[in-house]
């Protein structure tokens, strides 16, 4: 009970972190959930369209302000400069939203999307009419305000979908609340972070901010293309029905562990910038970086183990017997999620130590390998040759982003030390989990398996959390 207590007075503990992303995604699924029981397949498909355009659009438009903020080494008070910024840029996104919009409904082929297309225009100059003064709370690591504003406008928008698409039937009724709760949100972080809403355009005072922000632009821009150059191959050379089980298959192994790294990355962003900011922990910094890379190759390793052994049973249990040609391709995009993942971890600490320009210059090598890697192999290998390009590339990415480990081998027998006993754990989970498999029967084995899983799982989640490095001064830097 102490525990619980402790971690909700905790305004920076990383559970904050992890319920704030796993809150907005899972509501996010439920929500579609609901509504494909509400509407029918081409008005959840319209609404997917339109929140697929204002990702994209938004990418797009990515200045990395955030990034900037948390990472200086000095504070960046330019509360109102920083807010005209973001808001000129929603502000620019909604116009051209609106501008193009007979443009971009041609292009999706869908005349049925242009009313809710030009609705949802408007989110992205609410979204950015927030206050700037969240980028600080970030640095500060107040995840536990932040992970309630955001989870509670996302408690609105799901409740406000239900009720609206329930009642009208019409996918417009969905964006309705999407507006709502982007606005609550906005009007909460002026009104529990201070308010900043003042026009100044004196953009040459940030140009630290604006200076970093530019590779995380140009980063954004070549992991768009990354993320979705597959999918454009597999529709093109290998079919609809392909890429429904690919893209399928996508989304499982995501879930399962890129979002989990994802929401990690959240927490740790902060934390591997704090320790670069303070005087003589560099050490620390890398051992810390060392030791989490190998709990989530830990974990990776545990997952993809399991899923390996019973991807089969997995499948038709969640999807039904139909689904069973994407057992191969699962287990396979395991192996290249964990990668991603990992690789995920560094890009994070690349930013963190003041290297957005590294993460961006690897990012356009990985896109190019995975061009030319793609096209090659999926003539050879079918859609498991584009699965294998991506192996390849988060593996070359996660060794350009760790250039310089010659550094860090110095701190890995200091990390490794600390780990030594996870490691035996770790090990031991592994050893009777290819134990239970072999000699148990298959149903029992998978039973006693999800269980030993389970309990593996929460070992390393709970020496993730207890990797919260001590720092010499207090997280305002």
């Amino acid at each position: 009970m102490n525990k619980l207590k402790n971690i909700l007075n905790d305004h920076s503990h990383p559970c904050w972190v992890f319920i704030q992303q796993f809150t907005i995604r899972g509501l996010l699924g439920v929500k579609f959930l609901i509504l494909a029981g509400m509407l029918d397949p081409s008005g959840v498909g319209i609404i997917s369209l339109v929140l697929l355009s204002l990702t994209l659009i938004e990418a797009l438009t990515e200045m990395g302000i955030m990034q900037a903020i948390v990472q200086n080494k000095k504070v960046i008070e330019h509360y109102q400069i920083i807010w005209t910024l973001q808001f000129v840029r929603g502000f620019i996104i909604s116009f051209v939203m609106i501008l193009l919009n007979e443009l971009i409904v041609n292009v999706l082929n869908e005349p049925a999307a242009k009313d809710v297309l030009l609705l949802a225009a408007f989110v992205p100059l609410i979204r950015n009419a927030a206050s700037s003064k969240y980028y600080y709370e970030i640095r500060n690591k107040n995840f536990k305000t932040i992970s309630i504003i955001y989870g509670s406008s996302s408690v609105f928008d799901l409740v406000g979908s239900i009720l609206l698409v329930g009642f009208f039937k019409e996918p417009i009724y969905a964006i309705i609340p999407l507006l709502v709760s982007e606005s609550v949100k906005a009007l909460l972080t002026h009104i529990l972070f201070g308010w900043t809403i003042k026009f100044d355009f004196r953009f040459k005072m940030i140009r630290e901010v604006l200076a970093y922000g530019r590779w995380i632009w140009g980063n954004s821009i070549s992991s768009l293309f990354v993320n979705q150059f597959d999918k454009i191959v597999v529709s093109t050379f290998l079919g609809a029905q392909t890429l429904g089980l690919y893209q399928m298959g996508q989304k499982m192994t995501q879930l399962a562990v890129a979002d989990i790294s994802y929401a990690a990355g959240q927490y740790l962003f902060p934390q591997f910038s704090e320790l670069f900011r303070q005087p003589g922990e560099r050490s620390n910094l890398k051992i810390y970086y060392i030791n989490i890379v190998l709990l989530m190759t830990g974990f990776s390793f545990l997952l993809t183990s399991f899923v390996f052994m019973y991807s089969d049973i997995i499948i038709n249990a969640l999807f039904g017997p139909s689904w069973s040609g994407i057992t191969n391709l699962i287990q396979l995009m395991m192996i290249g999620s964990s990668l991603s993942a990992i690789t995920y971890i560094s890009v994070i600490y690349n930013r963190a130590i003041g290297k957005p320009k590294k993460v961006t210059v690897v990012s356009y090598v990985q896109l190019v390998l995975s061009v030319l890697l793609s096209l090659v192999f999926i003539k050879f290998f079918n859609v498991e040759g584009l699965i294998i390009s991506g192996i390849i590339t988060n593996l070359m990415s996660n060794i350009l982003l760790n250039a310089s480990f010659g550094e860090k081998l110095k701190c890995l027998k200091k990390s490794l030390t600390e780990n030594l006993s996870t490691i035996i754990v770790n090990t031991g989970i592994l050893l009777l989990f290819y134990l239970i498999y072999l000699i148990l029967p298959f149903n029992l084995g998978f039973l006693l398996n999800l269980g030993v899983f389970c309990v593996g799982s929460v070992f390393l989640g709970r020496i993730f959390l207890k990797r919260r490095p001590v720092v010499s001064v207090g997280p305002g830097g």
